[in-house]
């Protein structure tokens, strides 16, 4: 019965995220939410210049909702006994997955509105990309705490 869903599920998080990049990139283009190329660098990295930023927000939508949408089958497919495993031992480890994915993203979304918007080409510096990582990194549950 997992076996199925986890096939499912990314099947599902693919054709979400491809159908997406059809409506996201060129909204993001009319937005002219690209990225601005600094002249210092190669030549051929001009070629760059306008490229949208902020589509992570696809992948997170796309495997998102195959993610609920696996697990409100799998639960509505399940009786008794694999109900229980679906709830007791899949739910709270991939809530947790989840949470740092969504952690993650928010860093990254961070950095390409301050790119973006503010019009700062670096975005966020290392120093604080790496304390913002470290910081959803440690409420990670350790496995311990998990079950």
């Amino acid at each position: 019965m997992f076996e199925w869903t986890a096939v499912f599920s990314a099947i599902l998080s693919f054709a979400i995220t491809l159908l997406l990049g059809f409506v996201v990139i060129p909204y993001l283009h009319r937005l002219k939410f690209g990225q601005t190329i600094l002249d210092i660098g190669p030549v051929w990295h001009r070629n760059k210049q306008g490229t949208p930023t902020m589509g992570g927000v696809m992948f997170i939508i796309g495997v998102t909702v195959s993610i609920i949408v696996s697990l409100l089958i799998g639960r509505t497919l399940s009786d008794g006994i694999a109900a229980e495993i679906v709830t007791e031992h899949r739910i709270v480890p991939l809530a947790a997955g989840m949470c740092l994915a969504l952690g993650m993203a928010l860093i990254g979304f961070i950095d390409d509105y301050i790119k973006v918007v503010k019009k700062r080409n670096l975005g966020l510096t290392a120093k604080q990309k790496t304390m913002m990582q470290l910081i959803v990194s440690a409420a990670y549950p350790r496995r311990n705490d998990i079950y």
